[in-house]
């Protein structure tokens, strides 16, 4: 994700809110690849506007420190009630280990910035391209 697509995003993720981020409980999904995931610098920015950041990934149980970063964080266990739960979903990685139906079917708000929803059924207008 480049600074131009990165700079699109949150003007994306500010749009489909349509509130203020400030105490609104968020998932990223997912961090990946620890060494060079956007998903970590997403987390810090959504942190800094005062969101409540969790994050799910099948392949990173916490985050380490870093160069750059040191969220001290673990991955949170996921199901149907703790997706409707989360104000957002922020889908970063596009992993096969996921139900991405199952996102779509008990999330409230889901910004997908890799297009893993693409193919879900059923109503998808809480669903934003990013």
């Amino acid at each position: 994700m480049g600074i131009a697509d990165k700079n699109e995003f949150w003007v994306k993720i500010k749009r489909t809110e349509r509130k203020d981020t400030e105490g609104k409980r968020v998932i990223d999904y997912t961090v990946d690849d620890v060494r060079e995931s956007p998903s970590l610098e997403l987390i810090v920015q959504l942190k800094a506007l005062g969101a409540d950041v969790s994050y799910n990934d099948p392949h990173v149980a916490a985050t380490h420190r870093m160069r750059n970063y040191d969220l001290e964080m673990q991955s949170v266990p996921i199901d149907d009630a703790k997706l409707a739960d989360y104000d957002c979903v922020v889908v970063a990685t596009h992993h096969k280990a996921y139900d991405w139906q199952q996102i779509a079917d008990h999330a409230k708000l889901v910004v997908d910035a890799r297009g893993a929803l693409r193919e879900v059924q059923g109503p998808i207008d809480h669903i934003y391209s990013a």
